[in-house]
């Protein structure tokens, strides 16, 4: 087994018995080690699933579970798209519905309203949708809540964002996105 690059614990965890518990967790599961103070994955696929892949998957499993009773296209998982420039990103999970292209982007990180984390990934979503032509719709689907100004970002940017707790409720969620032919398109700019 190749074990891979550690990463120190920041001591502000260590008196969290959550945090304990979940190292735990996938200490049992083989994703990573615990040496010294600091956590060691036993593999890059281990530590992105660890660092938030682990969104991706389930959101791309409630969308091929949702395809089985809709008439959905295709599903996909980590697409990386090319531009006529060259340059290369990646699209979380794609959708192609009613010959029209659903976008989503996934963030598991704490969004503050300082950094400007939450404007990147509205703008990469928003600019990746132009990939799928006028009737591509886009969604930011966050495990955290996104700040006041971010979510009003979004509703400008036509992106449908779902967070915290509407996650619970994804393949509902999903299935009204998809069916709503009005909603979160991006909308067009006014003269």
């Amino acid at each position: 087994m190749t074990i891979h690059k550690a990463f120190p614990i920041d001591p502000r965890l260590k008196g969290f018995k959550g945090f304990h518990r979940l190292v735990d967790l996938l200490t049992n599961h083989g994703l990573l080690r615990q040496e010294g103070g600091r956590l060691r994955f036993t593999s890059e696929s281990d530590r992105f699933f660890v660092n938030g892949g682990w969104l991706e998957e389930f959101l791309f499993s409630c969308a091929v579970r949702l395809s089985e009773r809709m008439k959905i296209q295709n599903v996909a998982m980590s697409v990386e798209v090319c531009s006529p420039s060259g340059s290369k990103n990646e699209i979380d999970v794609a959708i192609l519905y009613n010959n029209r292209l659903h976008l989503i982007e996934c963030k598991t990180h704490r969004f503050v309203n300082t950094n400007g984390e939450g404007a990147k990934a509205l703008y990469r979503i928003d600019c990746l949708r132009d990939f799928g032509g006028v009737t591509s719709k886009a969604m930011l689907a966050s495990y955290r809540e996104l700040p006041e100004a971010d979510c009003g970002r979004a509703n400008d940017l036509g992106v449908r964002v779902l967070s915290g707790k509407d996650l619970l409720h994804f393949e509902d969620e999903l299935k009204s996105w998809l069916l709503d032919k009005k909603k979160y398109q991006k909308k067009k700019p006014s003269r």
